[in-house]
């Protein structure tokens, strides 16, 4: 047949002759169920219609709507989302194309998520001690993998259970039956069943052969041996032994294996008390023993404290003494265990004699020295102080002189053991025209010249040495800067004060003043500065305000007679210079 036009008709319409074309929705996807998931799962699912005149097809929800969580895609007919809610869903889909449709109804089964226990509740037992694994099992309905976890209660201690279901480890050895509850959860977290289990412990219990109590006494440094024995109910391994409580004697230990005690007893007077654990890993059993010992003694028969007060240089000779309480156990051994001799002394390990020459230093030496016959031993705190020879200058460092007088000085050191002292010039000289002696330290001579040196000098005797750093200085004459004379007029009761002043003209000399009056008057030299004085004092009654504290040896003025009086300032060691103190 032939068309002609623009008409073609589609290759699945049917057409009669003489008619134009008729347009049809065509469905294309088969009514019925589109797809069948599970809550929470994703759908992606297509339905699809066809116009005979290729014109574009619209689809929209007719007299229906889809489950929560999905929806239809106008344009292209997908079914997208994730649908929570289970059951069968049922919904038609409208197909247009212009003004021409098509509906058909389809269904999406959406099945719940479930997750079932295969495990029964009760576990049954496991012994304690024997490594173990019950497995737990729960399945899903779309086949996800579970996880499990405990969320209540505790399993037996030393069991453990794994993410994926095991519970493994070994049971501490206790009699009890647990209860727990364990949730198996699908992957994804939100879908999940509990279960309350319960397990039951065997417990391993450990019997003692060797009964409590003693197990034998020995004397100090003598072997010793006893043997421990204990077994086990369930065969979980071979029993060890270890000291849980208290301490087995000095010098003896234990087999953990074979629980064989052996060894030789320290010299240690008394029992001791321990407590003993049989396990074979898993069950214990505790039992106490003692075991005694005799101790071999030893007693000093030298006193503690100070052995002696030895001065520096000085040759020693002690004696150390003890003994033991065993026949036929003689002391033979003197050790130090603590501290350390004096320098130059040493010990005799066999015979206990300190000896030897004391160094010549300060010491106070404490030690600890240790007696023994090979078994038993005795320690004892000693101490010997040391004084050493000590040389110590007298003359003090600064040495003076005057110019053009004859000069003599002995410069002076002593021993503390009152030894003999010589002398020896390190360094250094004396001012010219003085004179150094060297063996007896002496300086004499006149100096003419104003001058200063050092001089270094070394005192010893045959241990000990000291120098001394001496300056020596030749003073010159003062030269008085205040001139004699009448200081003023000045009535009863008043103050005076005067400045007097000396200096040395080759800068050398420090000159103090004397002041000696005529009268009884007091009077006052201060020195604010080297080489100047302040010369105070009162005539007659001093003012009120001014308690006389010091105005103490005043001669008042007979009646209304005048008088004059004179002080006489001395720089000393020099001259001195007359001054009229006042006139009343």
């Amino acid at each position: 047949m032939k068309f002609t036009g623009s008409f073609k008709p589609l290759s699945n319409s049917k057409v009669r002759l003489g008619q134009r074309g008729v347009i049809r929705v065509l469905w294309d996807t088969a009514t019925g169920i589109l797809d069948s998931v599970y809550t929470g799962q994703g759908i992606t699912k297509t339905v699809k219609a066809t116009a005979t005149n290729g014109s574009s097809v619209v689809y929209t929800l007719y007299n229906s709507t889809l489950p929560a969580g999905l929806s239809l895609n106008p344009a292209t007919g997908v079914v997208t989302g994730i649908s929570n809610t289970a059951g069968v869903i049922a919904f038609t889909v409208r197909a247009t194309a212009g003004i021409h449709f098509a509906d058909r109804t389809f269904a999406i089964t959406v099945n719940p998520l479930t997750v079932t226990w295969q495990t029964p509740q009760i576990l049954g037992a496991v012994p304690a001690g024997i490594a173990s694994l019950t497995q737990l099992v729960a399945v899903t309905n779309d086949g996800a993998p579970v996880s499990y976890r405990v969320i209540s209660g505790n399993l037996p201690n030393g069991l453990a259970m794994t993410t994926s279901g095991a519970i493994v480890g070994k049971a501490e050895n206790q009699n009890t039956v647990v209860s727990f509850t364990v949730r198996a959860t699908r992957s994804g977290g939100s879908i999940f069943s509990d279960r309350l289990f319960t397990i039951q412990v065997l417990e391993d219990v450990i019997t003692w052969a060797t009964p409590a109590g003693l197990l034998g006494s020995g004397l100090g440094g003598a072997a010793f041996a006893s043997a421990l024995s204990a077994t086990s109910n369930t065969g979980n391994g071979n029993v060890t032994y270890s000291v849980i409580y208290g301490t087995l004697p000095s010098g003896l230990s234990l087999n953990p294996t074979t629980g064989a005690i052996t060894g030789t007893l320290a010299n240690i007077n008394g029992t001791s008390l321990f407590r003993i654990r049989a396990t074979d890993g898993y069950g214990y059993a505790d039992r106490e023993f003692t075991i005694g010992v005799n101790a071999d003694v030893i007693t000093w028969a030298t006193a503690s404290g100070v052995l002696a007060e030895i001065a520096g240089g000085q040759t020693v000779l002690l004696a150390l003494s003890a003994s033991s309480n065993t026949p036929g156990r003689l002391v033979n051994s003197y050790t130090l265990v603590s501290g350390a001799l004096p320098t130059g002394l040493s010990l005799n390990t066999s015979t206990g004699a300190i000896t030897g020459v004391a160094a010549n230093i300060t010491a106070l030496a404490q030690f600890i020295i240790r007696a023994s016959n090979g078994v038993g031993f005795a320690d004892r705190a000693f101490q010997i102080n040391i004084t050493p020879e000590v040389v110590t200058w007298v003359t003090p460092e600064n040495v003076t002189f005057n110019s053009n007088e004859e000069a003599y000085a002995s410069l002076l050191a002593v021993s503390s053991t009152a030894q003999p002292v010589s002398y020896q010039r390190v360094s250094g000289t004396v001012p010219t025209g003085l004179a150094l002696a060297e063996p007896t330290a002496t300086i004499q001579g006149t100096a003419t010249t104003p001058t200063t040196t050092t001089l270094t000098m070394r005192a010893k005797t045959r241990l000990a040495a000291a120098d001394r750093n001496f300056t020596v200085a030749v003073n010159g004459p003062p030269v008085w800067q205040t001139i004699s004379g009448n200081i003023g007029t000045v009535s009863p009761g008043q103050q005076f004060a005067y400045w007097v002043q000396a200096t040395d003209p080759d800068g050398i000399g420090s000159y103090t003043f004397v002041a000696n009056a005529t009268l009884g008057e007091t009077v006052r030299l201060t020195k604010p500065s080297a080489n100047v004085s302040l010369l105070t004092g009162y005539v007659g009654s001093p003012p009120e305000d001014n308690p006389p504290t010091w105005a103490t040896n005043r001669v008042l003025p007979v009646g209304n007679e005048g008088f004059s009086a004179n002080v006489k300032v001395t720089a000393t060691p020099f001259s001195g210079r007359t001054i009229s103190r006042y006139q009343v």
